[in-house]
């Protein structure tokens, strides 16, 4: 849903097309909510009641084959990390140290020839707004990716947005999703570094001993 930016499309109608897709997306979550299905808390994010979820798990498990579901994830993480990548470098927050190769090749844009995209890096301003407004779906495709065990995108969510969640917006219980998700389904190479970084998050949440214990 939210692509990194085609040739035909251009920039401008990239970024119209996802302001409708989330526009459209909110209505749909706000008629939910009237109809008390999900519920929304005070930071502004929607959350299904136990059963509308455990319902959907189960339908969507029965009717869609795994290999087509871990296809879909795939790609929209794919596209995700893109956009995450080319956003946080703008802000001057991607980590400078290096990486493995498999972490490399999922965030780098690719076309359909198999060749690599060059993108135009966005404003400082506009790089904020896409990571504030995108951050739950982030966080949540980071553990969708783990789920479906696709290990360098799992990995490539927790190096891509580490500076931005504890160092620049300090959310730490993301940050602690989303490196737990490394840690436990990511590439051997990035586990060391997993485990560090969600170590860190859980003492910045006051859970020092379950920090230890990893």
């Amino acid at each position: 849903r939210h692509g990194a930016g085609g040739a035909g499309g251009g920039a401008g109608g990239t970024a119209d097309g996802e302001r409708e897709d989330l526009a459209g997306a909110r209505a749909v979550a706000d008629e939910l909510t009237h109809r008390h299905l999900t519920t929304r808390g005070s930071d502004g994010r929607y959350d299904l009641h136990d059963t509308v979820r455990t319902l959907a798990i189960t339908r969507t498990a029965q009717e869609e084959p795994s290999s087509a579901l871990r296809a879909a994830v795939e790609a929209l993480a794919s596209r995700l990390l893109v956009r995450s990548r080319n956003a946080v470098s703008a802000l001057g927050l991607l980590p400078g140290e290096a990486i493995a190769e498999e972490l490399e090749e999922a965030t780098r844009a690719v076309d359909s020839s198999g060749s690599s995209q060059a993108h135009e890096p966005p404003s400082r301003e506009a790089a904020t707004a896409w990571l504030e407004e995108h951050l739950e779906v982030l966080v949540t495709t980071a553990q969708l990716t783990a789920a479906h065990e696709l290990a360098a995108q799992t990995s490539a969510f927790s190096w891509v947005l580490d500076s931005y969640l504890q160092r620049h917006q300090q959310r730490w219980t993301d940050a602690l999703l989303v490196h737990e998700a490394a840690a436990g389904h990511g590439i051997e190479a990035y586990r060391a570094t997993a485990i560090r970084r969600q170590a860190s998050a859980l003492n910045q949440l006051s859970r020092g001993s379950e920090a230890v214990a990893l």
